[in-house]
């Protein structure tokens, strides 16, 4: 991420897990300076083959 400018840009962060949920906003405003950061979403690893309509949303 550290190689593209992603100033003005939106990211929608998605990520899975076991129960330790998102925890990567703060590690991406520093990585990407000047991105504009989604809500993200976390999924749970075990849930994460029925997750396509949370993704498509």
């Amino acid at each position: 991420m550290e190689k593209f400018d992603f100033t003005g840009k939106t990211l929608l962060p998605l990520c899975t897990n076991e129960g330790s949920g998102m925890g990567a906003e703060r590690d991406i405003q520093k990585t990407c300076p000047g991105v504009k950061l989604a809500e993200g979403l976390s999924i749970t690893g075990s849930q994460a083959v029925n997750a396509r309509s949370q993704v498509e949303k």
